[in-house]
């Protein structure tokens, strides 16, 4: 495997100085990002399922852009007016389709335009022209499913070992410029108290003049991901980590399913199933488990005995 960022390789982004990977999940702080504050010493995330993205490259977003002016100036456009703009924005789109398939695998460069697609949601990464929350005198930093030009970020380079022109190596260690607002992807200062068995606390991840140095380190290959637009793993006979799966028992034939209720902290059951196949809630939300790599260095790849292992839901916190 080539030791240089591609596109579409899969990654995550690590903060040496507060420790801990950019994550995404709104369910969990109410942010579109964050970091969490560990209490110990990982190699890899605790929540590694939303702590991917992928490395897409410069999409265009002039017929959007145009629609959107459109319609919000004139509320009452005709039909023909309105039917000639959608199909700019659908010509635009597969344009940029074309665009994903054709640097698929392509290396990336300092000085180049990315952009950075959550893969749990889909969405990219996108600075907004409004005030942080945790931060108000930075610009907040959000997840958006189209993506617009505040999901522009220039890749530059934290040391002057590496200059312009540079291959972008794993392991190197970037800064995210946000090509529109001129601000880089920050981490928050301050934190905000939010205690699990992993992490105390959480920081905002946000846009400030102040940048934050992320270490660029692999997850999944460019060959074994998928470089259309929701640019989830390709379909593929063997299991990749991250994914959500069932495990169950061949005696019993039971699901393995975690109990967050039992006295006993991480009690797993196998539990029967239903006589009758109209029974609701089967199979049970909480007989999902993640598939999760013991290793960094190309963990999203074909799972097998030493490379991947089943943790309870993320709502209940990746305890083993």
């Amino acid at each position: 495997l080539s030791h240089s960022l591609c596109f579409g390789d899969v990654v995550t982004l690590f903060d040496k100085d507060k420790v801990g990977w950019v994550t995404s999940g709104d369910q969990v702080v109410g942010w579109g990002l964050w970091l969490p504050k560990l209490r110990l010493k990982m190699e890899i995330p605790p929540r590694v399922r939303d702590a991917r993205f992928q490395i897409v490259p410069k999409l265009y977003y002039s017929a959007q852009k145009a629609k959107l002016k459109e319609t919000k100036s004139n509320e009452r456009l005709p039909e023909t007016v309105l039917g000639g703009l959608q199909t700019s924005v659908e010509v635009e789109r597969l344009q940029n389709i074309s665009e994903i398939n054709r640097l698929q695998g392509d290396v990336v460069q300092y000085g180049q335009i990315i952009q950075l697609l959550c893969c749990t949601s889909g969405a990219f990464v996108t600075v907004r022209k409004s005030v942080a929350k945790l931060e108000g005198q930075h610009l907040k930093v959000e997840l958006d499913e189209a993506g617009n030009e505040g999901s522009w970020f220039q890749v530059v380079p934290a040391f002057k070992f590496r200059s312009v022109g540079n291959k972008v190596a794993y392991g190197d260690s970037v800064l995210l410029l946000s090509v529109r607002y001129k601000q880089y992807l920050h981490v928050s200062d301050v934190d905000r108290p939010l205690p699990t068995h992993y992490f105390e606390a959480v920081h905002e991840v946000n846009a400030s003049p102040k940048p934050a140095t992320l270490e660029v380190m692999p997850f999944l290959s460019h060959t074994n991901s998928s470089p259309h637009s929701s640019l989830e793993p390709a379909a593929a006979p063997t299991v990749q980590s991250c994914r959500l799966v069932h495990l169950r028992h061949t005696e019993t034939n039971g699901l393995l399913t975690y109990d967050p209720t039992h006295p006993h902290r991480g009690a797993v059951w196998s539990t029967p199933p239903p006589a009758s196949s109209a029974t609701p809630r089967w199979p049970p939300s909480n007989s999902l488990w993640t598939l999760e790599p013991h290793t960094v260095e190309w963990g999203g790849g074909a799972v097998v005995a030493t490379t991947g292992t089943a943790h309870d839901p993320p709502a209940a916190g990746p305890g083993r």
